[in-house]
């Protein structure tokens, strides 16, 4: 990372406010004490997992939802066959497994190439980040307590192909 300021990326405010508005409360801050964030916890449907937006170079932006807990080490295949079924048919964004930790996420990102990050672009990595995660953090969620990872799947898609992806900040 550069020492010169105008390299250093920046969270446009826009995705602060968003984020905020989404989990409620937020902490602005660093990850590996060089990648501005925010984070704050969701809640949707029963379910919660925390929400970390972070910036990059060249107005790249990284929107994660987080599962609240890893898969159990004896379920990570099962899980790891939802995602692959679910990331098929998804529009936007992608369910991720590390199968080391059993940590689960789903990402989408932005290439805004340092364009101005308005509430339009925010909405645009955030909203459908929240909508798909609140879909498939709750399959896996399923899947990791013995569900089974196609019926689970196919549930997703089928949802998605009837309803597309929940676009509400609430």
């Amino acid at each position: 990372m550069s020492d010169n300021d105008d390299d250093t990326p920046q969270l446009p405010q826009a995705v602060i406010d968003l984020a905020a508005q989404a989990a409620g409360s937020v902490a602005v801050g660093l990850l590996d004490d060089d990648v501005p964030a925010v984070e704050g916890t969701v809640e949707r449907d029963g379910h919660s997992w925390k929400l970390q937006v972070s910036a990059y170079p060249a107005g790249t932006l990284v929107a994660l939802s987080i599962a609240a807990e890893p898969v159990p080490a004896a379920r990570r295949t099962a899980v790891g066959r939802l995602l692959q079924q679910v990331n098929w048919g998804l529009l936007v964004g992608a369910g991720e497994l590390d199968d080391r930790d059993g940590t689960v996420r789903v990402r989408t990102s932005l290439c805004a190439f340092d364009a101005p990050v308005d509430e339009a672009l925010a909405a645009g990595l955030i909203l459908p980040n929240l909508g798909t995660a609140k879909l498939v953090l709750a399959a896996v969620a399923a899947v990791a307590a013995g569900a089974d990872p196609e019926a689970e799947a196919e549930r997703v898609l089928d949802t998605i192909d009837a309803e597309g992806v929940d676009l509400r900040i609430g």
